[in-house]
């Protein structure tokens, strides 16, 4: 793991966390209290910081995916490397 990847790991955390502390919030203490505009700002921020968990969890699923592809073409020409030695190395028996 890079420092990248824990760096955008906590970002979608933080985002997560914003908008979970947004809706709690909005949905009890601040409820009697939103209204107009500021209503609208609110939860627009709320859907805000969800669109950028969503879209840093994403990223984070195409990083993954991304190295998990090369990982795999790595293993599979280890493996056929291994084999062309092995094969080389004894004569098929008849």
């Amino acid at each position: 793991m890079t420092p990248f990847d824990l760096w955008r790991r906590r970002l979608g955390i933080v985002f997560v966390g914003g908008s979970l502390l947004l809706v709690v919030l909005g949905l009890t203490v601040l409820a009697t209290r939103l209204s107009g505009l500021v209503f609208i700002l609110y939860w627009l921020a709320c859907a805000v910081l969800a669109v950028l968990a969503l879209g840093t969890a994403l990223l984070d699923l195409i990083i993954v995916n991304a190295r998990a592809r090369e990982e795999r073409k790595v293993l599979a020409h280890e493996a056929a490397e291994r084999i062309r030695t092995a094969l080389q190395r004894e004569p098929p028996q008849p």
